[in-house]
């Protein structure tokens, strides 16, 4: 009676410690799966770090003092008469300014 308890036991401690084996073997393939599944998303994401815009400066043209005076003209000519654009330009060169500066005016007003 007393070889069957110990028999017994010996079995009941060989099947405990195969079913601790079979538990750890799942675990490890579970584990295996968690991180080939973790490394597919990983690969599938790519975070970059947080970019601050950079602000570039837009480029206005430098207006020339003939320019400006020019704009100034002829918005003093509209402010009493009509004139239309070719009007204008030919006014603005009759009164010495040239040919660009007398068109960057009737552009600068929005003359069409």
């Amino acid at each position: 009676m007393k070889k069957l308890i110990i028999l017994a036991c010996c079995i009941l401690f060989i099947g405990l410690i195969g079913f601790v084996g079979v538990i750890g073997v799942l675990a490890s393939i579970g584990n295996d799966y968690k991180n080939t599944s973790d490394k597919a998303i990983e690969s599938n994401i790519k975070i970059s770090p947080i970019e601050t815009p950079i602000e570039t400066p837009i480029e206005t043209p430098i207006e020339t003092l003939s320019q400006k005076n020019a704009v100034k003209a002829a918005k003093n000519y509209l402010s009493f008469m009509s004139f239309s654009r070719v009007g204008l330009i030919k006014q603005l060169e009759f009164d010495g300014y040239s040919n660009q500066d007398a068109n960057y005016a009737a552009d600068k007003i929005g003359l069409n």
